[in-house]
C-alpha cells in the first residue's frame, strides 16, 4: 500500500507514471510500423533516462535527511540495498553517480553545483543514461589532480555533447561488424561505428585525458 499523505504533486505524478507504463505493458504492438517501434524504443530509453536522474535526486535527499541512519542503516548503499532490493553493485553504482551529477546542499542550505554539471544536464535532458555516466564519471577519474581545471572542464563537456548529436552511442564497441544487406533507408545503425570520442590515448595514458578531450573541437 502506498502513503499519498503529504505527497501532493509528486503522488499525482507518480500515479500518472503507474498508469502511462501499465498501459503500455497491456497495449498491443503488433499494429505499429517499423518507425512507430523505433521511436516508441527511443521515447522509452529517453524517459528511463530521466527517471534515472530523479533516481539521483532522491539519493541526495536521502542522504541529507539521513535517512539511512533513521532506518538503521550503516550506509546509503545498504540503505538502497534494502528498500529498493537491489544488488550491492548497482546501489555502488547509483550513490558513485550521485555524487558527481548530483545537486547537493552546504549545511547552511547553499545549493552546490554538480561535480560533472554537463554530464548531470545531459541526464536530466535524457540525452545521456547511467551507463555513460559511469564511464564519464571513470575516464575522468583517472586525469591527476595536476591537470589545469579549465582543461578538465572542457574535457567533461565533450562526451554528453558529442552523445547528444548521437556520435559513438557504443563507445567500448570493438568496431564495424560485417554486414549480410544494406541498411534499409533511414537506418541510421552505421552510426554505431563512430570513432570513440575517448581515444586511445585517453585509455592508455590517463594523464593525457583531459588535453585529449579538450583538444576535440565540441559538437555544437
Amino acid at each position: 500500500m502506498h502513503s499519498t499523505a503529504g505527497f501532493g504533486g509528486v503522488a499525482d505524478h507518480l500515479s500518472a507514471l503507474d498508469a502511462a507504463v501499465d498501459g503500455l505493458l497491456d497495449d498491443g504492438l503488433s499494429g505499429l510500423s517499423d518507425t512507430d517501434i523505433v521511436e516508441t524504443l527511443q521515447r522509452m530509453e529517453m524517459s528511463l533516462r530521466k527517471a534515472a536522474a530523479v533516481g539521483t535526486r532522491l539519493i541526495v535527499e536521502s542522504v541529507e535527511r539521513s535517512l539511512p541512519d533513521k532506518h538503521d542503516c550503516s550506509t546509503i548503499n545498504t540503505f538502497l540495498i534494502q528498500t529498493l532490493r537491489i544488488s550491492a553493485a548497482d546501489a555502488a553504482r547509483r550513490v558513485a553517480a550521485a555524487k558527481k551529477v548530483g545537486t547537493w546542499h552546504h549545511p547552511t542550505g547553499e545549493q552546490l553545483p554538480p561535480d560533472l554539471p554537463a554530464t548531470a544536464t545531459a541526464q536530466r535532458d535524457g540525452a545521456i543514461g547511467p551507463d555513460h555516466v559511469h564511464e564519464i564519471r571513470g575516464v575522468l577519474g583517472k586525469i591527476p589532480r595536476s591537470v589545469d581545471p579549465a582543461a578538465v572542464e572542457v574535457a567533461e563537456q565533450i562526451r554528453p555533447q558529442a552523445l547528444r548529436a548521437g556520435r559513438d552511442p557504443q563507445p567500448n564497441s570493438p568496431g564495424p561488424r560485417p554486414r549480410r544487406r544494406s541498411p534499409t533507408p533511414g537506418n541510421n545503425c552505421s552510426a554505431t561505428s563512430t570513432p570513440t570520442a575517448v581515444s586511445p590515448t585517453t585509455r592508455t595514458a590517463p594523464g593525457n585525458a583531459a588535453s585529449a578531450w579538450a583538444n576535440r573541437t565540441p559538437i555544437s
